[in-house]
């Protein structure tokens, strides 16, 4: 991620509305690696 994109996104909805656009894809990508690491770790488990 370059400081162009960044510049785009605050000329679009300014700094804030980017927060939280990176925050919720944090969220999802957290949320998706937490279910990948859950499921390897079944499977050595099991």
């Amino acid at each position: 991620a370059g400081s162009a994109v960044d510049d785009h996104l605050l000329g679009n909805g300014g700094s804030h509305r980017r927060l939280g656009g990176r925050l919720l894809l944090e969220l999802r990508l957290r949320k998706r690696v937490v279910r990948e690491k859950g499921s390897r770790l079944a499977a050595t488990l099991l």
